[in-house]
């Protein structure tokens, strides 16, 4: 996933397999949730995100 998370124009499909495993990282990262159809949110300023 390190490798990954620095493309800037790459669609990355990711299926975890227990719920939950991946969930901080898709909302730091502003994934899309194909189930939900919503794109996750982490709730943290832009600053925030950065010093993670």
């Amino acid at each position: 996933m390190e490798k990954v998370q620095r493309l800037e124009k790459s669609a990355v499909a990711l299926v975890e397999w227990s719920p939950g495993e991946f969930d901080a990282w898709a909302k730091l990262r502003g994934a899309y949730n194909a189930v939900t159809r919503q794109v996750m949110d982490s709730g943290l300023r832009p600053e925030a995100i950065k010093a993670l």
